[in-house]
């Protein structure tokens, strides 16, 4: 068989919800402070009270951003850690 006899019979099929099915969100992120560097991270996902920057190391900052709702249980157990008293 050629590489494009039988293309018409090829489908793809995907068990993902498209994106656009996806509700959206108004989510507190971490943003880059650096020109030029566009690394973000949910709040949620972070264990740092101030993280920087994964991509360039750079400090980051607040911001807001439209983001798909996910259910992360991660954001309990960061409480869960910040509620917690180191022994000494």
């Amino acid at each position: 068989m050629k590489a494009n006899e039988g293309d018409d019979l090829l489908m793809y099929f995907s068990r993902k919800r498209p994106i656009e099915d996806l509700p959206n969100e108004l989510t507190a992120i971490w943003s880059c402070t650096k020109e030029g560097c566009n690394g973000w991270m949910r709040n949620s996902y972070s264990f740092e009270d101030v993280p920087t920057c994964a991509q360039c190391k750079s400090p980051m900052i607040n911001s807001m951003k439209d983001l798909p709702i996910l259910h992360n249980s991660s954001s309990e157990l960061k409480t869960a850690l910040k509620n917690v008293t180191p022994k000494p």
